[in-house]
């Protein structure tokens, strides 16, 4: 019997027949979904369908989001053929560059571009770069003293901020030991460096990282009165 395969989304899936057309035989190379198709080279008029589901045959899964000159360190889930040829690539290395080895990629510039790995076959993933554009105040602005029979007095004030690219609000802002890290970091200044110390923390509340901005008063400077703005 002589059996033909189709596979409607190559990118996604690789068919062949093997053993003497007996057993078909599909490769995942990238998370989507595709139709295969097998039927009869002289009748094709006879034929079976299945839809096959992939998940990302590379990890973290696409598409990759992260921040200009943030780290990505990529990895396969499934097992890869042995060999030299095990490589990773990138498609525009003025946007991310990639160890062929290790897959730890940088990101350059923002753009999109993709990454791949081969072991003989292609499996590709999205990588979009982005840049922090907006930084939005989310606090009310008080006033606070050094002095402490003010009724303003407080030890510390702090101040929130959310960060943005465009309208996406970026939750993850440094992640070390994650396979994404967005490499963004604070620098919180007062101009009245006399009067005022201000010291930036990210604080981790469930799966989002919020910046804050941590204001104090110099307690050698009892007699100033300071209205943040």
């Amino acid at each position: 019997m002589n059996l033909g395969v189709y596979i409607s989304n190559q990118k996604v899936l690789g068919g062949s027949l093997i053993e003497k057309n007996s057993v078909l035989h599909i490769r995942a190379k990238a998370q989507g979904v595709s139709i295969c198709t097998v039927y009869l080279l002289d009748n094709p008029m006879v034929f079976d369908i299945f839809v096959v589901m992939v998940g990302s045959v590379i990890t973290p899964t696409s598409p990759v989001n992260v921040h200009e000159g943030g780290i990505v360190q990529f990895s396969v889930t499934s097992p890869v053929k042995t060999g030299d040829k095990k490589r990773w690539f990138s498609e525009e290395e003025d946007i991310v560059t990639v160890n062929p080895v290790t897959g730890r990629a940088i990101a350059k510039k923002e753009g999109k571009t993709h990454i791949q790995f081969s072991d003989t076959i292609f499996y590709s993933t999205r990588v979009n770069v982005f840049r922090v554009n907006r930084i939005l105040l989310d606090s009310d602005i008080k006033t606070m003293t050094n002095i402490v029979e003010n009724p303003y007095y407080q030890e510390d004030y702090r101040l929130k901020f959310r960060v943005f690219s465009d309208d996406r609000e970026v939750n993850v802002l440094s992640s070390e030991n994650e396979p994404i890290n967005n490499n963004l970091k604070f620098i919180c200044e007062v101009e009245a460096s006399k009067v005022l110390i201000a010291a930036a923390e990210i604080v981790t509340q469930g799966d989002k990282q919020i910046p804050y901005c941590i204001v104090k008063p110099r307690k050698t400077y009892q007699d100033d009165v300071v209205r943040m703005s």
